[in-house]
């Protein structure tokens, strides 16, 4: 069989059993944390769950899909470097493919039209390098990949463990056991790396800019996340950026003690925050195709176009209307779609099901956080707290962006993996402030 040979089977099981023996040396000599034992080898073994069940699904379920194209792909790059060694450098410098003027390459992006785009190359030179050590197999690379994601996951827990340890173990939860990141987070997808790319740079910007703790390894982790996330999703970076940039002069700005400085620099702070947005969305306008209004407006359209002629599945919003003001009429629309639907009225097919759950949980969390301890309270933490006003911004903005532009609700509980985790965080982190805040009071009566 094409994706299942006989390298599959024996590398597979080899790797999962090194790895096995690896996790329970680092767990027994190198963690003393009770929760970070309990999640390191459940949310390792979860992600390779996840890889793997999606890798199979495709191979014998749908007879193919971008997992597959992606393998195919690695393999023709794979193949054409071990006999062109000395093109190393150019394969793995080049954007992509499209341009060259070497006649073998352009065989190539014949074959598998994935050479092609910078997006999809982007996943094919990561999977090629995992590939090193694969051998062509198939569920070998799926093994790399979420291995991948679970090192970036893994990090981004222990960053904001660090935060807030005291509901360590609930974010773990929040991390490590959302049903749509297991699945579609740790395959051979874009949707793999650029949810690794935003734990990643979530992780390095919360211990370089709000611990404020260096390393080089910090500086590459923050430099390969902004990597990932320009080649693969330029966007992605317009729904973070104004969120880091504010969790960061909030911190800076709360550092400073003496209340004259305080009154001098907060409107430096506000002109350095909106210039710096302001100057950052023009240069990520200026490179990157996405957030050309009109492509935009097309963009959305053949999104909509498409995703409506699926049968099953699809879902409206109602009549759109492509002006700013339009889309801001759908944010309620959007984001409800996002965390909150499939409704059980809309599920059809069993993956869908599993999207109504996960909505469910989402609906009656919500609900218990802000009305447990008070609807007021609730606002009153939140706003309090910039780091839940950051991760839950992000979480709506990003929802609201993905909600808008699948209408379909197999396409929906892909591309909205990002912020499922941050959005729970930010709750829970409301709900700790809440704890404490109720705590204080019962202590003074």
């Amino acid at each position: 069989m094409k994706y299942l040979s006989l390298i599959d089977i024996i590398l597979t099981p080899l790797y999962l059993i090194i790895s096995f023996l690896i996790l329970i040396v680092i767990k027994k000599r190198f963690i003393q944390d009770e929760t970070d034992k309990y999640f390191i080898i459940k949310g390792f073994y979860l992600k390779i769950l996840g890889g793997f069940a999606a890798g199979f699904i495709y191979v014998f379920y749908y007879n193919g899909g971008d997992t597959t194209f992606y393998f195919d792909a690695t393999k023709l790059i794979s193949n054409y470097l071990v006999d062109n060694p000395f093109d190393f450098i150019y394969i793995f410098s080049s954007s992509n493919l499209k341009d060259s003027d070497n006649f073998d390459i352009l065989k190539l992006i014949n074959q598998n039209a994935y050479l092609r785009d910078t997006p999809t190359y982007t996943v094919v030179k990561i999977c090629t390098l995992f590939n090193l050590f694969c051998f062509n197999s198939f569920f070998a690379i799926i093994f790399f990949c979420a291995s991948f994601s679970f090192l970036c996951s893994w990090n981004f827990y222990k960053a904001i463990g660090v935060l807030y340890p005291n509901i360590k173990k609930k974010i773990g939860f929040a991390v490590f056991y959302m049903p749509s990141a297991i699945f579609w987070g740790s395959g051979i997808f874009k949707d793999t790396f650029t949810l690794g790319a935003i734990f990643l740079l979530f992780y390095s910007f919360i211990y370089l800019f709000i611990i404020r703790k260096f390393s080089i390894l910090l500086l590459l982790s923050f430099i390969l996340s902004l990597y990932l996330l320009k080649n693969i999703r330029s966007f992605f970076l317009i729904t973070i950026l104004p969120f880091l940039v504010f969790w960061v002069f909030q911190h800076n700005y709360n550092r400073i003690k003496n209340f004259g400085l305080k009154m001098v620099m907060a409107p430096i702070f506000i002109v350095i925050l909106v210039g710096f947005v302001v100057v950052g969305t023009q240069l990520l306008n200026n490179f990157f195709v996405e957030l050309d209004a009109e492509k935009f407006q097309d963009k959305l359209m053949g999104f909509q176009g498409w995703h409506t002629t699926l049968k099953g599945s699809a879902y409206s919003l109602g009549k759109m209307e492509y002006t700013p003001l339009g889309y801001l009429k759908k944010f309620p629309a959007a984001v409800n779609v996002t965390f909150f639907r499939p409704y059980i009225t809309e599920v059809n097919k069993p993956l869908i099901f599993l999207s109504f759950l996960q909505g469910l949980f989402f609906t009656f969390f919500t609900l218990y956080i802000i009305f447990r301890y008070n609807f007021v309270r609730f606002f009153g933490q939140l706003f309090k707290s910039y780091d839940a006003i950051a991760l839950l911004g992000f979480s709506l903005f990003f929802g609201f962006i993905t909600g808008l532009t699948s209408y379909n609700f197999g396409a929906l509980d892909r591309y909205k993996i990002p912020c499922l985790s941050t959005y729970i965080i930010a709750l829970l982190i409301v709900e700790y402030r809440m704890k404490i805040n109720r705590n204080s009071l019962l202590k003074t009566k």
